[in-house]
């Protein structure tokens, strides 16, 4: 994967440039994750523009060579990401993505003890739950451009409908898989015609780093994906190229994660849900809805693909959380005032 120089982001003109030897030794780490690790161009993209910020640092604080970074150096670094007004989560990240960057170094001989900079605390962040749509608002949402679609006459020759009709039951059969599978956005984008079953209702993805795992889908979503390969993709196919994709876009190409998300913002707006929807909002969703209606918590940690079931375990606390909404809003004790509680009290006496 080609990369450009590891330069920060808002990095100033009047910057110090980064020494060549550095932009060398990153673009080796690049490589190193890619086809190594596995990391998709996202995570590269990430780590690359992390480590980068680092970099620059150093540069200006006058080091010269990689070894000669300390830990003062890094947490220097760190209270200037706070004092800019970095979120804790994000620097978090950045440290992270800074430590496998300086384990990598020892490797390869370039530094003698990481530790000056594997060892630097990361800020403490709070566990945050993640964000999800009620089932009602899940249902509205995935159906959203099945009503659409089914607006259109099936059998119009006007060409601009039939595309338009062709990529709403394409969002369909995306969005089935999103909350119906509790797809990752990659895994759908990356999903080959080879690794679909309807019959048995099997998805073989492709997950985080290069692992791939088989997951089950039900008759909504067979269905679907049924109408979409049926009706939709062979009009959406415009080559030899495409063919292994299952989704492509409007020009034949494989559909990828960005035209997954803003397909999902414009339903989203369609049905007045917030915007900020992100296909990860529906897998979240998937997750919890599974777990509300009785499914073993392993079952789900294997269909979501999580290689720790304490990745898992985040959507019990989402349930209860709404254990604990619901029961405030429908407890006649939680609704109470004072003053309705002090005339019972004297009613009592």
């Amino acid at each position: 994967m080609a990369l450009k120089p590891a330069l920060a982001p808002d990095q100033p003109a009047d910057a110090t440039t980064i020494p060549q030897e550095w932009t060398a030794r990153l673009q080796d780490f690049a490589a190193f994750l890619e086809y190594e690790r596995g990391a998709s161009r996202y995570t590269l993209r990430n780590y690359m523009g992390d480590i980068g910020l680092f970099l620059q640092f150093l540069a200006d604080e006058g080091v010269k060579q990689l070894p000669d970074a300390t830990r003062d150096h890094a947490q220097r670094w760190v209270y200037d990401l706070t004092m800019d007004g970095s979120a804790r989560s994000s620097i978090a990240r950045r440290l992270s993505a800074l430590r496998s960057f300086w384990r990598f170094l020892a490797r390869e001989g370039v530094i003698e003890n990481p530790e000056v900079i594997t060892k630097t605390p990361s800020p403490k962040i709070g566990r945050r739950l993640p964000d999800l749509l009620s089932e009602r608002d899940a249902e509205r949402l995935v159906h959203a451009p099945l009503r659409f679609a089914e607006s259109i006459d099936a059998s119009t020759v006007d060409k601009q409908q039939a595309l338009q009709r062709a990529l709403a039951l394409r969002d369909y059969a995306v969005l089935e898989l999103a909350y119906g599978a509790g797809l990752r956005v990659a895994e759908i984008a990356s999903l080959n015609l080879a690794g679909l079953d309807l019959r048995n209702r099997v998805a073989r993805v492709w997950g985080k780093r290069s692992k791939q795992r088989e997951t089950l889908f039900g008759e909504p979503c067979r269905g679907a994906l049924s109408m979409y390969l049926n009706d939709a993709r062979p009009l959406l196919a415009r080559g030899i190229r495409t063919r292994a994709a299952v989704f492509l876009n409007s020009r034949g190409g494989r559909l990828t994660t960005r035209g997954i998300e803003l397909s999902l913002k414009k339903w989203a707006r369609a049905e007045n849900l917030p915007e900020d929807i992100h296909p990860h909002t529906l897998r979240h969703s998937f997750a919890t809805h599974m777990l509300d209606g009785g499914a073993d918590l392993r079952l789900v940690q294997e269909m979501l693909g999580h290689a720790s079931v304490a990745t898992t375990e985040i959507y019990t606390h989402v349930s209860q959380a709404q254990m604990a909404q619901a029961y405030a809003r429908a407890h006649p004790g939680m609704n109470r005032d004072d003053d309705s509680e002090s005339q019972r009290n004297n009613v009592a006496d």
